[in-house]
């Protein structure tokens, strides 16, 4: 059965059960399973980041010269916070919409070769395992592909397509890409596919070019941008798309056996229907192939750069939906049903009971945070008080002392490397370093920008930092941002400190320029001696000359490296981002710069290896002299 069938068997289901035609089950289903997380700050490490999106608003943080991460300018949409409540407001909007468009979509397409019952049942179980996704904008691109994939049916093909299609294609790819900027570059290359599969193909290029840039240069300005940093920010955020799977792959190539081993099966099933499709429709069915196989890429990739218990789900429900809106012939239907079943499941069963726990009551959390949101626009005080508790929550697990936060209160304030919602807490001021986690600074040039902003004069008076390491992405904490830590050393003071927290206060530099006092090149499993500096009151540091294949390189745009770069300092081994090896790394520095306390006191590197280098890493040596 086809997607035209699809739609007769849409309406005859309309016409005698109402309750179970697409529109009425995808409504009900997005009430009892809308993907929404929590709406006030919280302390949760991911969550850091994402108050983050509401308070560069609420901030006048520029995007580009100001904030550079995954999510652009309007990611706030998929990650409403009511601290910002006319975001919070639209976010909630994005997500409803977005939610009931996928379940509309999935369940029409089953109606096209299940009975109505079974299509009903089906949407339901994907619906079930959709609330534990971790971002609504992945199931944006799922919609808009499930969409184009109507739009390029084999019998279609002839047709011309309608002018208003290619101009919707690129208002939707527009917005997304302001949302998160991969998601963006990928509902492009669909709505590219769509938009030279139907006649008149050179119309609807041009459709779909002119509407992308004027819906992007309007959805910017609706944004609170400025024109005048729009390409700094493409161009940053294309680092950070691209060098993404380098640094946070875990674990490298295929590790991770039982989740690759559900994604082969569902991939496998899905192959086969792509298969009956090329057999019955031939040529004609190339468009729609072409579809399915950017979108397996781009849920593969998405879900499988860091195999955990959390991102793998984005692959499987949206490989599962792409099952459910191939044609099944009568024959092969199991084949289908064994598809969905399979992914849906994938998701509890690889998680080892995180996705248990994940399931038990979302679809409640995902209510409540909705009716949160719709409170606090229409009952100030209850938004007050829901924020007056968010905070006591938070006072109550950073535990900063009066004396400690009254030292910032006229300051500039950065949270590094994450914990941004202690700075909402004690009603400091933000303004983040470009980027702001500084384990995202994954290239030189992202590396010198935080390193700059610290200098720059609309730049933090202060950083409160934290102590402890973000041990999930297994980096070497004084690396992180390599020449943004030699800066924050040199320009920075310690004026507090505790067990878990250091505060830093702006002020002269008190490094030199680098002198460079040796050079070494290491062999595989050679390890080098950190020279003392000619002052014990001077900082070295060193650079790195790291190899990448370009077999290496090819896999990482692909998916994921195959290995991820270690380096062993002294007895501890650490990932090491190949991206910043030139820029400046902290090697020794001293407990103190005469009076001044200075973070990363006391780091005495002695020894350094690489022990899987593709090849020789030259280490070259230098002191900065301090004063």
């Amino acid at each position: 059965m086809g997607s035209a069938d699809a739609e007769l068997a849409a309406g005859r289901v309309g016409r005698s059960r109402w309750w179970l035609h697409p529109l009425s089950v995808a409504a009900v289903l997005t009430v009892a399973c809308l993907p929404l997380g929590a709406t006030v700050p919280v302390q949760f490490n991911d969550n850091q980041w994402q108050l983050g999106l509401s308070l560069m608003h609420l901030g006048g943080v520029a995007a580009g010269p100001g904030w550079d991460f995954t999510y652009g300018p309007l990611g706030f949409l998929t990650y409403p916070n009511i601290v910002w409540l006319p975001g919070a407001m639209l976010g909630l909007m994005y997500v409803v919409l977005t939610t009931f468009a996928f379940y509309y979509l999935v369940c029409r397409g089953l109606l096209g070769w299940l009975p109505a019952v079974g299509a009903v049942v089906l949407t339901a179980v994907v619906a079930s395992v959709s609330v534990m996704l971790f971002s609504v904008v992945d199931v944006g691109t799922a919609v808009l592909i499930l969409w184009f994939l109507t739009l390029v049916r084999p019998q279609t093909l002839k047709l011309l397509l309608p002018a208003w299609t290619p101009a919707v294609l690129g208002g939707a790819a527009a917005l997304q890409l302001l949302v998160k900027f991969d998601a963006g570059g990928a509902a492009l290359v669909a709505a590219f596919v769509v938009s030279v599969a139907r006649p008149p193909r050179l119309r609807n290029v041009g459709l779909l070019a002119s509407s992308f840039l004027v819906s992007l240069i309007v959805l910017w300005l609706a944004a609170q941008q400025s024109l005048a940093n729009i390409t700094e920010w493409i161009r940053e955020s294309f680092q950070i798309a691209v060098g993404y799977s380098s640094v946070m792959a875990a674990p490298a190539g295929f590790g991770g056996g039982r989740y690759w081993f559900f994604w082969l099966v569902v991939v496998g099933l899905l192959g086969f229907g792509i298969w009956r499709l090329v057999q019955i429709y031939g040529a004609r069915s190339v468009p729609t192939v072409a579809l399915l196989a950017v979108a397996v890429a781009v849920f593969t990739k998405e879900g499988f750069t860091r195999v955990d218990s959390v991102h793998p789900y984005t692959a499987y429900v949206c490989l599962g939906a792409l099952i459910a809106t191939i044609p099944w012939e009568t024959r092969w239907r199991t084949v289908g049903v064994v598809g969905i079943a399979v992914a849906s499941s994938a998701c509890v069963v690889t998680s080892g009971g995180v996705g248990s726990f994940h399931l038990v009551g979302a679809e409640r959390r995902g209510l409540e945070e909705a009716g949160r949101i719709v409170r606090s626009s229409v009952e100030p005080p209850y938004r007050s008080e829901q924020l007056r508790a968010a905070r006591r929550s938070l006072d109550a697990f950073y535990k900063l002392s009066s004396p400690l936060v009254s030292t910032l209160r006229h300051d500039d304030v950065d949270a590094d490397p994450q914990m941004i919602a202690a700075v909402w807490a004690y009603g400091l001021r933000w303004r983040p370093v470009p980027v702001s986690q500084t384990y995202a600074a994954y290239t030189s040039s992202l590396d010198r920008l935080n390193a700059e902003s610290l200098l720059r004069s609309d730049g933090p008076d202060a950083v409160i930092r934290q102590q402890l390491p973000y041990i999930a992405i297994w980096h070497f904490p004084a690396w992180e941002s390599p020449n943004y830590m030699v800066t924050l050393t040199c320009n920075y003071e310690m004026t507090a400190e505790t067990k878990y927290w250091q505060v830093l206060k702006r002020t002269s530099n008190a490094c030199g320029q680098p002198h460079q006092i040796g050079q070494q090149v290491l062999d595989s499993g050679k390890s080098a001696r950190v020279p003392i500096a000619q002052n014990p009151n001077d900082i070295v540091v060193a650079t790195f000359d790291y190899p990448t294949s370009a077999a290496e390189r090819l896999s990482t745009i692909l998916l994921k490296p195959f290995r991820l770069p270690t380096v062993l300092t002294d007895r501890t081994t650490s990932a090491f981002v190949a991206g910043t090896a030139s820029q400046l790394h902290l090697l020794r520095v001293p407990n103190a710069i005469g009076t001044r306390h200075i973070t990363n006191a006391g780091l005495d590197i002695r020894s350094l290896s690489f022990p899987n280098a593709e090849g020789a890493v030259t280490v070259r040596f230098y002191e900065l002299a301090t004063s």
